[in-house]
């Protein structure tokens, strides 16, 4: 579970912050610290970054390629 002191250990001030720095590490290509810090978060934080990605990068999403992209983002966390 991240918490606030440990949103602070990162210099961060919000846990979208965090989102995003997973988000970030992955498109890096640093999918061990992004899977890492994924598993970090509890399981309704989970389903919180799947919202947030959701709204953040795929709420216009039209076509099926765009709605594939955010289930190949659950897939990849969630494997």
């Amino acid at each position: 579970m991240i918490t606030n002191e440990f949103l602070k250990e990162y210099e961060l001030d919000t846990i979208e912050e965090y989102y995003e720095y997973i988000i970030n590490s992955k498109a890096l290509g640093l999918s061990v610290l992004a899977r890492e810090m994924f598993n970090k978060l509890s399981e309704e934080q989970k389903l919180k970054f799947f919202g947030w990605a959701e709204a953040a990068y795929y709420y216009d999403a039209h076509d099926c390629d765009e709605m594939s992209e955010l289930q190949n983002l659950i897939n990849y966390f969630k494997n």
